[in-house]
């Protein structure tokens, strides 16, 4: 029986993990992909491993795509309030959060 809901109880925890991700520091396309490969593996591993997910029944696809898109507003929210912070961060002289990756135009040339 798959999530009768598009909004359910752990689309608060997509959003909460978007968030981590956004304050991090991670790109908003790494982001996305991150949320993409979750919902693309997260039915079968439901079906595969039942025991390990809180409610195993399949997420339906209006569940899935309102699970990515609060995964990508808690990465707005968790973006706005690392660069808040990292300003403030940087004017006292302290380190800012290291990225899970860089983006293209960071990388720097030895």
């Amino acid at each position: 029986m798959p999530a009768p809901k598009p909004i359910d109880s752990f689309t608060l925890n997509h959003a909460f993990v978007g968030a981590v991700l956004g304050g991090m520091g991670a790109s908003a396309m790494g982001a996305l992909g991150i949320a993409l490969f979750w919902e693309a593996v997260e039915n079968p591993l439901k079906r595969r491993v039942p025991d390990v997910f809180p409610n195993p029944y399949p997420d339906t696809r209006a569940n899935s795509f309102f699970d990515m898109a609060a995964w990508m507003i808690g990465w707005v929210i968790g973006n706005r309030v690392r660069g808040e912070d990292a300003a403030v961060k940087s004017e006292m002289g302290a380190a800012t959060p290291r990225r899970l990756w860089l983006k293209p135009n960071e990388v720097k040339r030895c």
